[in-house]
This record gives structure tokens, C-alpha cells and sequence, in this order.
């Protein structure tokens, strides 16, 4: 676990009870995600998400920050979609949850599309109005 997340850029500790080599304090207040198996955490901080570990596996198979609140300490886990799946063929069974973050994966690429080419017009106007005496 502590490899997958140092390798997507996260920051990892651990209790310092645990084990050495902690770099963080569990009290800190920089920490916004904390990783749990277990069902109850004593003295949670307000601010921060507590999650079981399939979020880590699961946003890194999506390529995407999935939402935390289906992955809270306590919560029923969505089913654990394959990342081998790369394309379906008519007629194959897709599950719900993965239609679900295929249409919100859609929107996202649709917004970011759609700000880009703002952009872009906002460069284009830019440049006419720089051109002209």
C-alpha cells in the first residue's frame, strides 16, 4: 500500500506506535486522507477522510480520485472493478458502477474539453487585440 501511493505522488506515514521510520504525528494536521481496516478509529479529526484500503486500489485502476464517501470506514465497498478491461463488445454485461464512472469519467472529459476551447477562443481574441494599431 505504502508503495502504490508513494507511487502516484501521495505522502505516506503510519502510527508511530506501529513501527519506526513514522514522518508524520497521527495529531497532524496537514493529513487529509487516513487509511483504516478497521471499523472504528478512536479520536477522528474534523477535516479529514477516513477510508478502507480498495479506495487506494480503486482510484489508481480508474486513473481518478474516486469519490471518498463510497469508501468511508464503515461504508458497504462498491464491487472492485477489473483494470484489465480495457474495451467491451456489444452485448457484454458492464456493471452499474462502472456505467456510473464511465458517464462521470464523460462529463469531466466534456467540461475539460469545453474549457480548453474557451481558452483557446480567449488566446485567439487576445492576440487579434494585440495586433491591432
Amino acid at each position: 500500500l505504502v508503495f502504490m501511493i508513494r507511487c502516484v505522488g501521495g505522502e505516506v506515514s503510519w502510527c508511530e506506535t506501529s513501527g519506526p521510520g513514522a514522518t508524520y504525528s497521527e495529531d497532524d494536521e496537514s493529513i487529509t486522507h487516513q487509511i483504516a481496516d478497521r471499523e472504528s478509529i478512536p479520536n477522528k479529526k474534523l477535516g479529514r477522510f477516513y477510508l478502507q484500503p480498495q479506495w487506494i486500489f480503486d482510484s489508481i485502476n480508474r486513473r481518478v480520485k474516486l469519490n471518498e464517501k463510497d469508501y468511508a470506514i464503515g461504508e458497504t465497498l462498491p464491487p472492485h472493478l477489473s483494470p484489465f478491461v480495457s474495451e467491451h463488445r456489444v452485448g457484454d454485461y458492464i456493471p452499474p458502477e462502472e456505467k456510473a464512472l464511465n458517464q462521470n469519467q464523460d462529463k469531466e472529459n466534456e467540461e475539460k474539453e469545453e474549457n480548453e476551447e474557451e481558452e483557446e477562443e480567449e488566446d485567439e481574441e487576445e492576440d487579434e487585440e494585440e495586433e491591432e494599431p
